[in-house]
């Protein structure tokens, strides 16, 4: 984004404390001193000098409806597609109808304000581009099935993209595995806590198993991955298709890391699955005696 104030002698000091302001808040602007001289340059030259200006702001007075350079600048912003504010320094000044979809300003806090909120959508609208491109770029189509593939593979850089493009860190792929399980099957920690911080959802149960995030780092032995989703809340007693825990299944591999954290965390053992096994049952028939110790703790 950049911005460019048009001003006319006696308003120099104040279009330098505008364009102060503006530099306060990281945006790049230029003051431009309009008058006489500018009527002879050429309007290719003009429209070269200002073809890269985003938000025209101009401070007119009232010889300045009477000029050549201000509806000059103006028709360049509003036929442009540009943003075109007015600044009012006069009061009661009659704005020619030319300019009735100019922004009117007449104090400086509600400019800064709006050039404010302007620069915040412009960084979100360029975030969103480049990300495009950058997928593009790839060869990827922009679909939920090309996410899901880049979350298997690890390649955080165009899972954020396809975040910032505006995907849910709950999609899920064409079988109906949320991206944070497919994140999980793989050991990608680093998408695991993007989808985190982007707000997924910590407890999507997959179409395919049946399991949640933290029932597939639990099969794994995944000890880092279970402590960060029980850090952010998921339940420890959503149960499989086959009515299994999260616990069950790390005592089925013999995982009793896991199953410490998950005892840590109240994980219920006297929940029953589709064979009517509890999880100590199952430490019972493996017969793991840590894992035993863990589940009857002196």
């Amino acid at each position: 984004m950049r911005v460019g104030i048009f001003y006319q002698a006696n308003d120099s000091e104040f279009a330098s404390t505008i364009l102060k302001k503006f530099s306060r808040q990281g945006l790049i602007g230029t003051a431009y001193k309009m008058g006489g001289s500018w009527e002879q340059i050429d309007g290719q030259e003009m429209s070269f000098i200002f073809s890269n200006i985003s938000h025209f702001i101009i401070i007119p007075c009232e010889q300045s409806f009477t000029s050549r350079w201000l509806p000059f600048i103006a028709g360049f912003g509003i036929g442009g597609d540009k943003t075109v504010c007015l600044f009012l320094r006069q009061p009661g000044m009659i704005i020619p109808s030319y300019l009735s979809v100019a922004r009117i300003f007449t104090e400086t806090d509600k400019l800064e304000l709006f050039v404010k909120d302007e620069a915040n959508i412009w960084d979100k609208t360029k975030q969103i581009e480049r990300a495009r491109e950058a997928l593009i770029t790839l060869g990827l189509g922009i679909n939920e099935e090309n996410l899901a593939q880049r979350v298997t593979m690890g390649d955080i850089e165009s899972v954020i993209n396809f975040i910032h493009i505006g995907y849910s860190p709950d999609c899920v792929n064409n079988q109906g595995v949320p991206l944070i399980c497919l994140a999980t099957r793989n050991g990608h920690r680093e998408i695991i806590k993007l989808l985190l911080e982007k707000g997924g959802d910590i407890n999507l149960i997959s179409l395919d198993r049946g399991n949640s995030p933290l029932m597939e780092a639990a099969v794994k032995g995944d000890d880092i991955s279970v402590r960060l989703f029980l850090e952010a809340g998921a339940n420890p007693d959503l149960v499989s298709k086959s009515g299994q825990t999260a616990l069950m299944l790390a005592i089925g591999e013999g995982h009793d890391n896991v199953v410490s954290l998950l005892m840590e965390y109240h994980a219920d053992i006297e929940i029953k699955d589709n064979l009517g096994m509890t999880a100590k049952k199952y430490a019972e028939i493996f017969r793991n005696e840590r894992i035993m110790a863990l589940l009857n703790p002196i």
